[in-house]
């Protein structure tokens, strides 16, 4: 089929040729460029996720704190309970 005429070519027509010329690439830019944001996370979710994840961290790390002192607490009774076992058994002893 031989190549339309330029000089015969319409108004109408070479305005559609160049709009085609334009729309088609850009179409496919646009389509592309959505395909690789839907694989992509939304920021406000992710902000939210981390700072629930923040929360529930200092929170953990609250309760370990209150058990370590409640521990450091009993080892001070541990060791007086046991200098006041070793005190009673040294008096039986003599």
């Amino acid at each position: 089929m031989d190549a339309p005429d330029p000089e015969g070519m319409s108004l109408l027509a070479k305005v559609l040729a160049a709009g085609v010329a334009v729309v088609a690439p850009v179409w496919g830019a646009r389509t592309w460029l959505e395909k690789k944001f839907d694989k992509k996370a939304d920021k406000h979710v992710v902000n939210n996720t981390f700072q629930e994840l923040k929360n529930e961290l200092a929170y953990q790390r609250g309760t370990q704190a209150k058990l370590f002192d409640k521990i450091s607490e009993n080892e001070g009774k541990n060791e007086e309970r046991h200098r006041e076992l070793m005190m009673h058994l040294l008096e039986r002893k003599q």
